[in-house]
């Protein structure tokens, strides 16, 4: 399936631009821009937003590129490591930014647009990763070549 690859590609390189810009933030020591509202800044600047000494802005940017790289690989019926590993590095962050998105709201009571769109990148890469995609796809095209026959 081209469309689900070319999906997830242009969402990583969405999540590219969205946390290379926080990480940007992170090292110039610029505020975040939010729009007019403080809950950007409130949430870059609080604990939450470091992991150790690491921003988490460094690793969703890390995350972001390794999606992007593997989603670039042709797809091979004998190589599935690149989905599965894809898929992997979606389920991990997929799973850290809906724990971020529990600290915004249950704990910080504040809202980052950058960051909202960041988990929703990663859900939506999430979804398209799942290896029901993968399934379905083989048994597609196994239909198709059984049609031409």
């Amino acid at each position: 399936m081209k469309s689900r690859r070319t999906w997830i590609i242009i969402l990583a390189l969405l999540g590219i631009g969205v946390s290379g810009y926080l990480s940007w933030s992170h090292l110039s020591g610029e505020a975040v821009y939010c729009g007019g509202a403080s809950s950007c800044e409130l949430v870059n600047s609080s604990r939450y937003a470091y992991l150790g000494n690491i921003p988490v802005a460094y690793l969703g940017l890390i995350g972001y590129i390794i999606i992007l790289i593997l989603s670039l690989i042709p797809p091979k019926a004998d190589r599935q490591w690149p989905e599965v590993l894809c898929f992997g590095v979606a389920l991990i962050g997929v799973m850290f930014q809906w724990y971020l998105f529990y600290i915004e709201a249950a704990v910080l009571h504040a809202f980052c647009y950058w960051c909202i769109a960041s988990q929703v990148f990663i859900t939506l890469i999430f979804i398209l990763a799942l290896p029901i995609w993968r399934a379905r796809a083989a048994a597609e095209e196994a239909e198709a070549d059984e049609q031409a026959e």
